[in-house]
């Protein structure tokens, strides 16, 4: 048939039988007259999308820092946001500083998978970017990485993976989807991507792969994940 043609009647139960049955014969003939044209699901009209459209767009969750939020609007359910740069450049400290506004200014349960640091370094410094203090050294004050760990034990929404069994993707897919529907888990980071791809046979074919996984996943459950 061509398109416009072939029209879907929609019934209000399973067939047109169940519905005499029920006395619904009325619904039968409305369902006829109201069919819609069929079309593949893929393509939408402006009257479909016209009422999300109307909606004004709201400002995203912050950074740390006020003139990226404002610049950016903020980050959204469903983004990826990726964080590059030289070795040594400081983008660890940036995404702790990152963590530490979710975890502690914004209270977002938030989730972290790296490759370089034991959780228990990944809370001491976390801990030390809440108090502005550097407490993961051998040097540091112990009662102020107590208290700054009290802090965040008392917010309880910081979960850290322990690499110790495996660090693939696949492992870190099937604990993120367990504290997203378990915690509520809202916020992700992964750190870094080179440790993930280092087994590749060709990493940049991985590193594709990878990240339209990583997509799917922040736009199926509605998180936000940082890498």
């Amino acid at each position: 048939l061509p398109p416009g043609k072939a029209k879907i009647a929609k019934l209000p139960l399973k067939d047109a039988s169940e519905c005499l049955v029920q006395g619904e014969a009325q619904a039968i003939i409305q369902a006829i007259w109201q069919a819609q044209p069929y079309k593949p699901g893929g393509i939408l009209t402006v009257a479909d999308v016209k009422q999300e459209a109307l909606k004004q767009p709201a400002m995203g969750l912050s950074y740390p820092w006020e003139e990226i939020s404002y610049a950016t609007y903020g980050r959204h359910p469903g983004n990826l946001i990726a964080l590059g740069g030289g070795t040594g450049c400081g983008k660890t400290t940036i995404v702790t500083d990152m963590v530490a506004h979710d975890v502690y200014t914004l209270s977002i349960p938030t989730c972290i998978f790296h490759s370089e640091q034991v959780p228990k370094e990944t809370a001491q410094r976390v801990a030390g970017m809440i108090k502005g203090e550097i407490l993961h050294l051998p040097d540091s004050d112990p009662k102020a990485l107590s208290d700054a760990l009290e802090l965040l034990q008392d917010k309880g929404n910081l979960y850290l993976y322990d690499d110790s069994e495996a660090f693939t993707w696949e492992a870190i897919r099937e604990n993120a989807r367990y504290v997203h529907y378990a915690f509520g888990v809202k916020s992700f980071y992964l750190d870094n991507l080179t440790a993930l791809a280092s087994h590749a046979e060709d990493e940049r074919r991985f590193l594709d792969g990878l990240m339209k996984d990583i997509a799917d996943f922040a736009k199926d459950t509605g998180t936000i994940w940082h890498i």
